[in-house]
């Protein structure tokens, strides 16, 4: 016996009864049995054509997974932004006129599709489907229909990208030429989103740097045989390559050539200061590795020459102090001040500037007193020329061929030194140029026609020229240099010249080499030691 379903309630019943003894329903005779049998035929019949059944089910599916495929593939927005991002522009812009030109709704399409396609370009380029010549063509094209689009904004990446692919070519170039702390260097530039050479670049690297570390090595092995060892060269790389410090083998190499620069420094110093060049001994200490500074070894002979030298400086600054060469004091105790824990140097510092500065006034003052000083209340400055001479106009002559003056602001202290060339005589030259020959030393300056000043005076002319302010005065030695030959030389010749004019020569006389010299002199202290004016 079996069971089955009461047709009307659904119940299980036995397929023997004729009436469902939960709902009463009469069931026909055999019912059970004619239904099995159709069930079963049915199912026989499925199972044989099962295979067909599947195949055609599977090729519906095909079909429509091909259908939906190619309406997507074939969308003209999707066609021409798929040969975009692979810079085929010319493809693109025949999609664009057939499809997209003549369809607004398209057209909207395409823009909001923009931004995905400038991804899918900088994808392409970084995986090597789109050059960078093809990404600026399709630029060109968006910018033509699409005015308001920013189509540089991917300008950046896309910039970093090209010169990732360019140093991967440059580095490829350095490594074959063995020169691979360049090499390492450009890979290290590789970016990730450079993916086929960024792939190629981390296998190039790593052989690289194995590579590199037995240069490194064998230079220091050189160093470490050197009689003169230095670390400046490897510290250099250490610093440039991070991977250095990484290898322990390397760094233990490295420490020991930097404890040998520290013996031979320590040795340096110590030779220096027997022969007192403190100076010298000092720079050797600080060519020690900042590593090894506080090393006991060092420290004691830093102390050592530290104090010798803040000795030897008071020992020599007294030397000229007693000369009362004081400015040479002076900076000789500056040069070892900051050596110095017991203020001893500033002591005396303080003690000969305090003689300096007496010894500047005393000398501004004998200057002063070889000067004709006026005070001009309109210019508010002072003009001062030598003793006896006028300050209303240039004192030239016939035998002062030579003048130096100053113009003094002591509202502003400032001093402006002048150096005027000239003459007085029965004809006029004209000058053009400037003459000076002082021993071996000849300068010649050119005068430019607003350079020159002439006046007609007691029958005579008048010629001369500030040669400190003249039109093309760039091109000649400074005045300091044409003072300081005159007044250090027994013998200074100037000469006066033009074409067709003839020439003037003069021989400066002791007078006019005394006064170039007070006055040069009296301008320089001014404008060192601005506490003078108020002697003025």
């Amino acid at each position: 016996m079996a069971l089955m379903n009461c047709p009307e309630c659904n119940r299980e019943i036995s397929d023997t009864v004729e009436q469902c003894p939960h709902c009463g329903y009469q069931l026909k005779k055999g019912y059970a049995e004619e239904d099995s049998k159709t069930t079963g035929r049915k199912f026989e019949v499925f199972r044989r054509n099962r295979k067909k059944i599947i195949i055609v089910i599977i090729a519906l599916l095909f079909i429509c997974a091909g259908s939906i495929i190619y309406c997507y593939y074939n969308a003209p927005v999707r066609k021409i932004t798929g040969y975009l991002s692979v810079g085929k522009v010319t493809e693109a812009q025949r999609i664009y006129d057939q499809k997209i030109k003549t369809d607004s709704d398209a057209a909207y399409q395409l823009e909001d599709s923009l931004d995905d396609l400038f991804k899918k370009m900088e994808m392409n380029y970084g995986e090597g489907k789109l050059t960078y010549d093809e990404y600026c063509e399709v630029k060109k094209f968006i910018s033509k229909y699409y005015q308001n689009y920013e189509v540089d904004k991917l300008d950046s990446s896309m910039n970093q990208l090209k010169n990732s692919k360019a140093s991967f070519e440059r580095a490829r170039q350095e490594e074959k030429n063995k020169k691979y702390s360049n090499a390492i260097f450009l890979y290290n530039k590789i970016v990730k989103s450079d993916k086929v050479n960024y792939r190629e670049a981390q296998k190039h690297l790593k052989d690289c740097q194995d590579k590199y570390k037995t240069e490194i090595d064998k230079k220091i092995e050189k160093l470490m045989k050197d009689s003169q060892p230095s670390y400046d060269s490897i510290e250099k790389e250490f610093t440039k390559n991070n991977f250095l410090n990484d290898d322990k083998k390397m760094t233990a190499k490295y420490r020991k050539l930097k404890i040998k620069v520290r013996d031979y420094q320590i040795s340096q110093a110590k030779n220096y200061q027997k022969q007192n060049k403190y100076q010298e001994a000092i720079a050797a200490l600080e060519k020690i590795h900042k590593d090894n500074i506080y090393d006991s070894e060092v420290k004691e002979c830093k102390t050592s020459v530290e104090k010798a030298a803040v000795n030897w400086a008071t020992t020599e600054a007294a030397k000229y102090a007693n000369n009362k060469k004081y400015g040479k004091a002076i900076d000789v105790l500056k040069s070892y001040q900051k050596y110095d824990t017991t203020n001893m140097v500033a002591d005396k510092l303080k003690l000969y500037e305090g003689r300096a500065k007496k010894a500047v006034i005393k000398e501004f003052k004998r200057l002063k007193s070889k000067m004709t000083i006026k005070y001009d209340s309109v210019d508010r400055e002072y003009t001062v020329v030598a003793k006896g001479r006028e300050t209303g106009y240039i004192n030239l002559s016939n035998s002062i061929n030579l003048e130096a003056r100053a113009q003094v602001s002591k509202r502003d202290k400032d001093t402006t030194f002048q150096l005027i060339a000239g003459f007085q005589q029965e004809d006029w030259i004209f000058t053009e140029q400037v003459a000076f020959a002082v021993r071996n030393y000849r300068e010649t300056y050119i005068i430019d026609y607003n350079d020159r000043y002439t006046q007609i005076m007691n029958g005579g002319i008048c010629e001369w020229m500030y040669l400190n302010d003249l039109e093309y005065g760039d091109l000649f030695d400074p005045i300091d240099k044409l003072v300081s030959k005159i007044t250090t030389s027994k013998k200074t010749t100037i000469r006066f010249g033009a074409k067709g004019n003839g020439t003037r020569t003069h021989i400066l006389s002791t007078s006019e080499k005394s006064n170039v010299r007070n006055m040069y002199k009296f301008c320089v202290l001014l404008n060192r030691y601005k506490y003078l004016y108020k002697y003025l």
